[in-house]
């Protein structure tokens, strides 16, 4: 953990990133490859040097690391979320076409979350699979009370 390199702080800025991710990336960022829980998280110059940078970046994701089969972890960000969720490397490897916002799935609802199940020792999920999996669990028991 640690500040990223000036370099890396000056490409962080030319990203069309949510001000408050890029200040996360830039003071409070791993600096080189790590790990929580299952997943690997990139440093800062990995993840600015990620191939598919480009590309998720244009549909709203940044590339963080990846689960312990190669799928891809990312952050999904809006000007108020910042959710965390993989990507089926072998859809999106295979089927370009396909895009990666449609092989997909949310593994937790903030990074905040990911870091917090992570240092408790609390499920994630290993890959995409496990992760759909229990998104299908959690939309079977989503209901709301009756009023």
């Amino acid at each position: 953990m640690g500040s990223a390199s000036s370099a890396d702080v000056a490409a962080l800025e030319s990203l069309t990133l949510p001000l408050e991710l890029k200040r996360v990336l830039q003071w409070n960022w791993p600096v080189q490859l790590g790990r929580v829980g299952p997943y690997s998280l990139y440093g800062v110059t990995d993840l600015l040097s990620d191939e598919d940078l480009t590309l998720l970046m244009d549909v709203g994701m940044l590339p963080i690391g990846y689960a312990i089969n190669g799928d891809p972890l990312v952050i999904k960000f809006s000007d108020s979320q910042y959710e965390v969720g993989l990507i089926s490397h072998d859809e999106y490897w295979e089927d370009r076409s396909a895009g990666p916002e449609n092989c997909y799935v949310t593994v937790t609802s903030s990074l905040d979350e990911l870091l917090w199940r992570a240092a408790e020792s609390k499920f994630l999920p290993v890959d995409f699979y496990a992760a759909s999996e229990l998104a299908e669990m959690r939309a079977e028991f989503d209901y709301t009370s009756p009023s």
